[in-house]
């Protein structure tokens, strides 16, 4: 499968490592090692398991092609959150705005920007940024 960055992808993870939301080594160990994963979908067993990989739903409500990655115990004091929203769309991953949970609200309004993304990759208004 192709997986693609997205500039809200991209600025997310900017803006993540920035506030320290997750260590250097948990990027590189951890979190950059499970996305690649994405280019063998549905391969590995590791998609299979609702606490790393699940439908995105606000409300209840699944979000048509949208899926999340989640890592807990991020950062340097192991408390954060981690979700990666991944639309699924032709056979083609497009990466998302991450972002930490911090809380349910939060991640509703997180998810609901994720569906106008969806709807927005679908108009074709979005920007590449890179294919892993």
């Amino acid at each position: 499968m192709k997986v693609i960055i997205t500039e809200w992808a991209l600025q997310s993870y900017i803006d993540l490592s920035t506030t320290r939301t997750f260590t250097d080594a948990q990027y590189w160990n951890t979190i950059r090692p499970d996305v690649k994963l994405l280019k063998t979908f549905p391969a590995p067993t590791k998609f299979q398991l609702n606490q790393f990989w699940s439908p995105a739903t606000i409300m209840g409500q699944t979000i048509a092609d949208g899926f999340k990655m989640k890592w807990d115990g991020m950062g340097t004091g192991n408390r954060n959150e981690l979700r990666l929203p991944v639309a699924l769309l032709n056979g083609t991953a497009y990466l998302c705005e991450a972002y930490q949970k911090t809380n349910d609200r939060q991640e509703t309004r997180a998810l609901t920007r994720f569906e106008g993304q969806i709807e927005n990759i679908v108009l074709g208004k979005w920007i590449k940024r890179g294919e892993l």
